[in-house]
């Protein structure tokens, strides 16, 4: 109906939400969600801001060309929310780019999108191409064209999502084409893959999939109802900007079959083709989740086994989960790390006191407080990632 709000981005820093109408999906509407959640309807912008990939604060928005090439202009950079349909000024893209799903890194120094239109230095972009440019956020500059993936026999990549090191990513691999570039409905198959940008090694996440090492077979279940391989039915990938006990983290969406409360057609998860009442109609399009070893060689497979996320609604088809942080917390504030404090540090509030945020530099950083390097952490076996103090991982 004309309330229905579904297909939607959101900032990694927990402020910002976009989202597309679901009666008319060239409208957008954006939500402030540090101030109550405000609905800002972005009236004039029509076919511009649908799945465009926003700056870590959400203060920019790049916008997305893929599945619009009907009525979308070029992909551009702007200002978010939108003060003016002229885009920023910028350097290293052309006028005519088409980057499909486009995403910024955590430290915004990077996007990467599906290439599917333009020329950038020797390189023309003609949709078999998922790509990283670096991004100075400050001259509005991109450059360092690398490819990360190469697709081939009409398959395709997007919704790359970077991980918390800002050095690789994770994306959506579409196996078997739909009546749309990249999606999770009508007979689409996927995996999730990941690139790193040093080397461009596109690699299968096979325990994330479902598959054994080497990809030669499933430990998934198997039944009835088109549930033969459901290691085909993993999409939309979006990775936890800060890691967290060694591991970076990722939430997708899958169709897989889940115990025996979701046992149904894997396609069957639009609430306007059945009774969505009933609980014999449980979807299987649920949200997974799997860990991620850090900092791993290019073309392995680091990821593990997924695992059902709690607390979904039974009856709901569920897409395209996103990590966001809390907005972090002013000094004084009761906290648990660093890493919920608006000044990046959780301190005792004097001696054998509470934890407060607090802007006193301490001595070192402990686990989940702010770091430049990882000199800066007080375990020495620690990494500094995304700014924040934290495990390595495994060994």
């Amino acid at each position: 109906g004309t309330g229905c709000r579904v297909c939607h981005v959101v900032s990694s820093d927990g402020s910002r939400l976009i989202a597309q109408h679901g009666d008319v999906y060239a409208r957008t509407s954006t939500y402030d969600l540090k101030n109550a959640n405000a609905e800002l309807p972005l009236t004039g912008y029509d076919n511009l801001f649908g799945w465009a990939g926003l700056s870590h604060d959400g203060t920019l928005a790049m916008t997305n060309a893929a599945d619009l090439a009907a009525y979308a202009p070029a992909s551009q950079l702007y200002a978010f929310p939108p003060t003016s349909a002229t885009p920023f000024p910028v350097v290293g893209i052309p006028s005519n780019l088409k980057a499909g799903t486009p995403t910024f890194s955590p430290d915004d120094k990077h996007v990467a999108f599906d290439f599917l239109g333009g020329t950038i230095g020797t390189t023309t972009g003609n949709g078999t191409q998922l790509v990283a440019l670096d991004f100075d956020k400050g001259s509005s500059t991109f450059s360092n064209l690398r490819v990360l993936a190469t697709m081939t026999g009409g398959k395709r990549a997007g919704f790359p999502s970077f991980f918390p090191t800002n050095d690789a990513v994770a994306f959506h691999y579409q196996i078997v084409n739909s009546n749309h570039r990249y999606n999770t409905w009508h007979n689409a198959e996927a995996q999730i893959w990941w690139s790193d940008l040093a080397t461009g090694t596109a690699s299968n996440l096979y325990a994330l999939n479902g598959l054994n090492p080497g990809g030669s077979s499933s430990y998934l279940p198997t039944g009835p109802n088109n549930h033969g391989d459901d290691t085909v039915l993993n999409y939309e990938p979006t990775v936890n900007p800060v890691a967290s006990g060694g591991y970076v983290w990722v939430i997708f969406t899958s169709r897989r079959l889940y115990g025996n409360a979701a046992t149904g057609d894997p396609w069957l998860s639009d609430p306007r083709s059945y009774d969505a009442t009933k609980v014999a109609n449980t979807t299987t399009k649920k949200l997974w989740v799997a860990a991620i070893d850090l900092n791993a060689p290019p073309g392995t497979d680091p990821s593990h086994p997924a695992f059902y996320l709690p607390a979904q609604e039974l009856l709901a088809g569920n897409a395209r989960g996103f990590w966001a942080l809390d907005p972090c917390k002013s000094d004084g504030s009761s906290c648990e790390s660093g890493d919920e404090c608006c000044n990046g540090y959780c301190e005792p509030n004097g001696d054998a006191g509470a934890l407060i945020c607090s802007n006193n530099v301490p001595t070192c950083a402990g686990v989940g407080e702010k770091c430049s390097t990882a000199a800066d952490c007080c375990d020495k076996s620690n990494g500094c990632v995304n700014g924040f103090c934290a495990q390595k991982g495994p060994n």
